[in-house]
């Protein structure tokens, strides 16, 4: 997983966990439309217990209903989870994580999710957002604070599909054995 402490506060992340097989993109809503932006790992005083928190703002140190986030994988995933803390300001609010079967280069509320979680409880407290599915099908994820909260995230893991050893499907091992056996019985009959 990565827990975004092992950057110095401020640091711009798009790019800085490619080799672990995530880019992050972070999405502005302006005129009722999303522009990119950049991802950030910033050090928060709200929550002492971690280092930094990932956010799509320098200034405001976490992400409410105009700032989004977006992790496109380099290999499709089945698992992805990210720790969200709603803390309590003002009023209610809460986190969702939205997973796609594509990769988001431009962010749209039409977008189509695949799975789609949210935090439940309005207590301040730690909540994770995750989801599992079937198969390596989700390329992409979003998430976001919504309400008047402030929200933050931390700790994002996910299982990487290794696409340099592929398994071999199980009628693809029966026809190797059996070519295997054949190869054996003509050879001890010669």
């Amino acid at each position: 997983g990565i827990s975004f402490d092992d950057v110095p506060s401020g640091t711009i992340i798009n790019d800085y966990y490619n080799q672990k097989g995530v880019t992050f993109t972070g999405f502005l809503k302006s005129d009722n439309k999303y522009k990119s932006t950049y991802v950030f790992a910033l050090k928060t005083d709200i929550l002492p217990e971690i280092e930094n928190i990932i956010t799509a703002s320098e200034t405001i140190k976490y992400l409410n209903a105009y700032y989004l986030i977006v992790a496109n994988f380099l290999s499709p995933v089945r698992l992805v989870s990210v720790e969200a803390y709603p803390k309590k300001i003002y009023s209610t609010s809460w986190a969702w994580m939205k997973a796609f079967s594509f990769r988001i280069d431009e962010y749209s509320n039409s977008l189509k999710p695949l799975y789609t979680v949210q935090t439940t409880n309005s207590t301040g407290q730690n909540e994770l957002l995750e989801i599992i599915s079937n198969d390596y099908n989700i390329h992409s994820v979003v998430f976001m604070g919504k309400g008047l909260r402030h929200v933050y995230f931390d700790k994002f893991s996910f299982d990487i599909k290794d696409i340099s050893q592929p398994v071999p499907e199980p009628s693809t091992s029966a026809l190797m054995a059996g070519s295997l056996f054949l190869f054996y019985f003509k050879r001890r009959k010669k």
